[in-house]
């Protein structure tokens, strides 16, 4: 029977998110996904270190990830999480030029 910690039910919420390989998964490696690092499992393939990658599965505690598709990784750069990398005028932001107006 596994222990039922923080870090085993934390996995159980995983799958959908998305990060980067930390290490090469061979099949497995190490990953990072909202600043943590967490053990992991590739979907059949190996992922070089550096790639963004979606958690697909957790089977018996075992995070399983696969590569972002093309469309995927095209959906992450148009759609910036940074708000500091948004341009300002998409922000919807008044003109300051008057402030009396």
């Amino acid at each position: 029977m596994l222990p039922d910690t923080e870090e085993y039910r934390l996995r159980d919420t995983m799958v959908g998110k998305r990060g980067t390989t930390k290490t090469a998964l061979l099949p497995s490696g190490d990953i990072t996904i909202d600043g943590r690092v967490h053990d992991a499992i590739s979907d059949g393939m190996a992922i070089d270190a550096g790639v963004p990658i979606v958690v697909v599965a957790v089977r018996t505690q075992r995070i399983v990830v696969r590569p972002l598709s093309d469309n995927e990784r095209a959906e992450l750069d148009s759609s910036p999480d940074d708000i500091l990398s948004t341009p300002i005028d998409s922000l919807g932001i008044e003109s300051m030029d008057d402030p009396m107006a």
